[in-house]
């Protein structure tokens, strides 16, 4: 994976305004659903400190080091998560703003898209209605 997106290298990262994992991504200990705005968030985490496991434990690619840091997930429309499938490997999963819902609307993005279909990493893309598609090897399915 690093190969195909490019880890940066150490560096320290923030989120700073963004707050997209807020809205793309499911929280279920909030029983809240990919695409809808966490109704905690208002610019930030209105219950930071007593957030859920499943918020204080995440950190997305790019907070990780991968990619530059102007692809923050805010920029890009799109928070990136990387995943152990037990059948198929390792995986990317993009996470889309609902507002912008299509990564090869992105040139970064769909440079990930074109480069993973090239290595043994699938990139799996998840809406905000849930749709998921899946990229593998050389054939979109």
């Amino acid at each position: 994976m690093t190969v195909v997106m490019g880890r940066v290298g150490p560096q320290v990262r923030d989120c700073g305004e963004c707050t997209l994992c807020c809205t793309a991504m499911a929280v279920p200990e909030l029983d809240k659903a990919n695409g809808i705005k966490c109704e905690h968030e208002c610019g930030n985490c209105g219950i930071y400190a007593e957030r859920p496991t499943s918020c204080a434990s995440f950190e997305c690619l790019w907070l990780q080091g991968v990619g530059p840091i102007a692809m923050r997930p805010d920029k890009t429309g799109a928070v990136l998560v990387s995943e152990i499938d037990k059948i198929k490997g390792e995986a990317v999963v993009m996470y889309m703003d609902p507002e912008r819902p299509d990564p090869k609307q992105n040139n970064y993005l769909h440079g990930m898209i074109l480069a993973c279909l090239d290595s043994d990493v699938h990139i799996v893309v998840v809406d905000g209605t849930n749709d998921q598609t899946i990229y593998e090897g050389r054939t979109p399915r």
